[in-house]
């Protein structure tokens, strides 16, 4: 259980929430920590100020992973967030061994297919096939370094 103090450090000065969460930088310089559990974990969360801003569920195997769902919260969108947290979560596979992350484009209501699919693809994501809305990222191939 977290102490009042811990709480307050959390809330209100950004304070990593535990000691399994990284920090995470926007492009503007926002804020963020990352958080997971365990060597594989199914959900990476994003937060700041305590507060969830986004989420990831991975399924994993032996040399792949599975990115189920990326979620930014609406509020927390168009900051570069969400590619600061996509870059973390290639970081994190190349570090794991992974050879390559597949995904589903399917955004939520409210949200363009083309830009978002057009997003991964500037941050390295492939097509598998030019009608679908299938995206893999070999791992091989992504940049070690990004720009913006």
């Amino acid at each position: 259980m977290m102490s009042l103090i811990k709480k307050i450090r959390v809330r209100w000065f950004n304070h990593p929430p535990s000691e399994n969460a990284f920090p995470l930088t926007t492009r503007g310089g926002a804020k963020y920590w990352v958080s997971y559990e365990g060597n594989q974990p199914s959900e990476i969360f994003v937060g700041q100020y305590g507060k969830p801003c986004g989420l990831m569920r991975l399924t994993w195997s032996e040399n792949q992973i599975d990115l189920g769902d990326f979620f930014i919260f609406p509020e927390h969108r168009w900051n570069g967030l969400g590619t600061a947290f996509l870059r973390f979560l290639i970081q994190f596979a190349k570090e794991k061994k992974i050879k390559r992350i597949d995904a589903i484009v399917a955004p939520e209501s409210g949200l363009d297919f083309d830009r978002v699919l057009a997003w991964y693809i500037k941050n390295g994501f492939q097509r598998k096939s030019i009608s679908g809305n299938a995206i893999f990222l070999n791992l091989d191939d992504a940049p070690g370094e990004f720009s913006e």
